[in-house]
This record gives C-alpha cells, sequence and structure tokens, in this order.
C-alpha cells in the first residue's frame, strides 16, 4: 500500500523544474533523482532497513526491498510525495520533502487516510514501549531503595511521568 503526502497548492506553486531542483538538493548524495515522462523517481541509496524488526517483527513497517524509492507526482492542484511498501526511513524522508515543498511554497499538506492511521499505531507503539521501560526503571530503583538513591528515584519518577504523558499524548492509556 501506498503512502500519499499531497501537497496542495493556494496561489504560488513551483514550476516543474523547481520540484525537480527541489527534489535533487533535497536528497544530495543519498540517492538518484530521475525525471520521467509523469513523475519523478528517487532511488535512495540502500536497502530495506527497520529500527524495531528484530524487538517487534509485528510492528516492523513496509515489505523487505533491495530498493528504496520516493515517486513524486505533480498535477495542477499540488504534488503527491509518495512511497510504496517502503521502510520507515523512506517513509520519514518522503514526508520530509513534502513538508519542504508545503513550507516553501505555502501549500497545505495533507496525509492519506493509511499514512495517517499507520503513524498515529506508531507513535502508539513507540509511547506504550517507553511506559513499559519506565515501569521496569521504577521497579529497578524501588528494589534497590536506600537513603542515598533518592536522586535515582526522582529521576525515575519523572521518566514514568514524561511516558504517561507521551502515551496519553499518542492516544493510548497507562
Amino acid at each position: 500500500m501506498a503512502r500519499d503526502h499531497f501537497v496542495y497548492w493556494d496561489k504560488e506553486r513551483p514550476t516543474a523544474e523547481q520540484v525537480l531542483f527541489v527534489c535533487e538538493d533535497f536528497m544530495g548524495a543519498m540517492g538518484d533523482v530521475e525525471q520521467q515522462e509523469d513523475r519523478i523517481f528517487i532511488n535512495l541509496l540502500g536497502n530495506y532497513s527497520s529500527p524495531i524488526a528484530r524487538i517487534h517483527p509485528d510492528l516492523a513497517v513496509g515489505a523487505r526491498s533491495d530498493n528504496r524509492w520516493i515517486e513524486v507526482i505533480t498535477d495542477d492542484d499540488g504534488l503527491d510525495v509518495l512511497t510504496r511498501m517502503q521502510d520507515e526511513l523512506t517513509n520519514v524522508i518522503a514526508l520530509g520533502l513534502a513538508q519542504v515543498f508545503a513550507r516553501v511554497w505555502k501549500g497545505r499538506l495533507e496525509h492519506s487516510a493509511l499514512a495517517q492511521a499507520l503513524y498515529a499505531a506508531t507513535a502508539l507503539a513507540v509511547a506504550e514501549l517507553e511506559y513499559r521501560q519506565a515501569i521496569v526503571e521504577m521497579s529497578f530503583v524501588l528494589k534497590n531503595i536506600s537513603v542515598e538513591s533518592f536522586d535515582e528515584l526522582k529521576s525515575a519518577q519523572d521518566r514514568l511521568n514524561r511516558a504517561k504523558a507521551g502515551l496519553r499524548e499518542a492516544g493510548g492509556e497507562p
């Protein structure tokens, strides 16, 4: 499934040449930018990777592939920066590219429903992991408490409170 980041123009919009230049300059040496008939293909260096696949394989994003790429498609109303079954790094790079277009040309950035749902699910999973880690840290401190460990207890409590707030912000419940 694709993740689309749509940028809609109000008044000012980039030319086709400016879109190509932004893609080339955004990527630098990280990938090859190729103009094709109706779109720009950005082929990124490296292969699929996932920062959480070994820890939580069920939360890993994208299909394992030897290629990483982003497509940029323009039309009269705006442009679509999209990825197709890509890993988290590629998806974040695509989002960053869309944000540049939206910021520079004062466009409105919208994400596909799938992208919004995946970002929310990822944020929730990360927040849950941070909360669990904070509970483990607090448990360890409490088991080994002494008069000298008040600072450690305060630090663990602060981390637990931040993790709770992050979990609530992501839509979860501690």
